[in-house]
């Protein structure tokens, strides 16, 4: 409510900057520059800008993260720390807790992000990521979207549509040079997966 952005419930953060404004009637545009940050145990790094604008107002901008705890970026995917404790045990990588979309029509955004290294559960070999995300007219797209997984790589693009319900995806990608011993779980199946695996793949819901 004090600065009208639309931002996720993440855990505790701290940052600095340099924060230039211009405060023109009916446009005013917000500047973060070289800021350096932390959220939860994760660490943040770039510059964004906020405008004023009809008929939403734009963040706009980029952010690296060096080190990346999954965990943290779990309000974008309506998880919590409970819920991760609940996952591990039940043996899932995902939540299956539905997507808050009540606010994605109430803010433009276009982010270029990158996770340079990942902190993550065993069971997911996720080992780092790279996409542009650009939110408009309450649609969410991830383009690329880039994972470096199991010592190989996914390219994909996304689609989230909230203008409907239930939510609608679009997703399509290819998968090159993954590793079968890294996807397998540990212990003896683990010693009997060799080979790589390579395709590609689409989903529409």
């Amino acid at each position: 409510p004090l600065t009208g952005l639309v931002l996720p419930s993440t855990p505790a953060f701290k940052t600095r900057g340099r924060l230039l404004g211009s405060l023109a009637p009916g446009k005013a545009v917000w500047e973060y520059r070289d800021f350096d940050g932390v959220v939860g145990a994760s660490d943040l790094h770039g510059s964004l800008t906020y405008t004023s604008a009809q008929p939403r107002p734009r963040l706009e901008g980029r952010m690296l993260s060096k080190k990346l705890r999954l965990v943290d970026l779990g309000p974008l995917v309506g998880n919590s720390s409970t819920q991760e404790v609940t996952l591990r045990r039940k043996g899932r990588v995902l939540p299956d807790a539905p997507f808050d979309t009540g606010r994605w029509n109430a803010m433009d955004m276009d982010i270029a992000f990158t996770g340079e290294r990942i902190i993550r559960q065993a069971n997911l070999p996720i080992e780092n990521l790279s996409t542009r995300a650009v939110l408009k007219d309450a649609q969410l797209s991830l383009s690329p979207l880039r994972f470096g997984v199991a010592k190989g790589k996914i390219n994909a693009n996304l689609v989230l549509d909230s203008r409907d319900k239930p939510l609608k995806v679009r997703l399509n990608g290819s998968a090159n040079d993954l590793q079968l011993g890294a996807l397998c779980p540990k212990g003896e199946v683990m010693k009997k997966c060799f080979g790589q695996l390579d395709g590609v793949f689409s989903l529409v819901t």
